[in-house]
């Protein structure tokens, strides 16, 4: 009996437990490709999370640029002003804090051509 209600206690939190913040939006998108200058990055989350740095990288010219965020509100979107992109493939990093207080990242990539 006891292992039985273990289990099933395990089964209804290992949900909570595994549920951390994801991008539901962006600009610019995963894969996309820009023919304008991108002077914002947006990020959405589907839950309020504080975002602390964005790091943007291109490997083929070296560009390595972070914007710390000076505000750290717990928020679903976020918008963090950015100097205009030279043209390259980019990696875009975020990391924030979770409400659970658990430090959350991912990355995906994008380019800008003329």
């Amino acid at each position: 009996m006891r292992s039985v209600l273990l289990t099933i206690i395990m089964t209804l939190i290992s949900p909570m437990v595994l549920a951390h913040t994801k991008v539901i939006s962006s600009v610019p998108t995963a894969g996309s490709v820009h023919n304008s200058v991108l002077s914002q990055i947006d990020i959405e989350f589907d839950e309020p999370f504080i975002l602390t740095v964005i790091r943007l990288t291109d490997a083929t010219t070296g560009f390595d640029e972070r914007y710390r965020n000076q505000n750290f509100n717990r928020k679903n979107v976020h918008q963090v002003a950015i100097e205009p992109l030279p043209v390259g493939q980019f990696t875009l990093e975020w990391r924030g804090l979770a409400k659970d207080g658990h430090v959350i990242k991912g990355e995906f990539e994008f380019s800008v051509s003329n």
